[in-house]
């Protein structure tokens, strides 16, 4: 049996019969505790939240958008405005993927996809650097793919996916 919950509509409903409402079982009311942590970790468990991913970019606006659509498509999403706040960042909470913007200041995207594939404890978190200028070819050892801003939300997400399930 299958629950939908939602904070500010109704209680829950049965996905057979949406008209009928009832009670969940008491295991599935002990594991909403109402908070959005709570709602997070229960979806988590259920398989319905995705991935962590690290994005990185300096221009906060941007960052705030790209955080709200990769949201909307349920993936749990960490930001941080340059490099060296991304390491950081990485280090306390390992993401699944980072997501990095080239030309940053304290530390730019390159030279925090150098720094992870250095780090025995990051080595292993793939890496896409983006960019609105071009990327030198001899350092793309540090990252798994390339991309060049703007980018199709649609092309980002899918190459995010097929990232994300050969890592795991």
């Amino acid at each position: 049996m299958l629950y939908f919950y939602c904070e500010a509509g109704p209680r829950p409903t049965q996905q057979e019969n949406p008209q009928r409402h009832e009670q969940p079982p008491d295991d599935v009311q002990a594991g909403m505790a109402g908070t959005q942590a709570g709602v997070a970790v229960t979806l988590q468990a259920l398989g319905m939240l995705m991935s962590t991913i690290l994005v990185v970019d300096d221009d906060v606006d941007f960052l705030t958008a790209l955080r709200a659509l990769l949201e909307s498509e349920r993936y749990q999403v960490m930001t941080a405005t340059n490099g060296a706040g991304a390491l950081i960042a990485a280090h306390e909470h390992k993401p699944e993927l980072v997501l990095t913007d080239w030309m940053m200041p304290v530390m730019d995207g390159a030279e925090l996809c150098r720094h992870m594939k250095d780090d025995p404890d990051l080595c292993d978190v793939p890496t896409v650097l983006w960019s609105a200028a071009g990327v030198p070819a001899a350092l793309t050892v540090y990252w798994e793919k390339t991309l060049r801003k703007p980018v199709r939300f649609t092309l980002l997400t899918d190459l995010l996916r097929n990232l994300l399930a050969a890592s795991h």
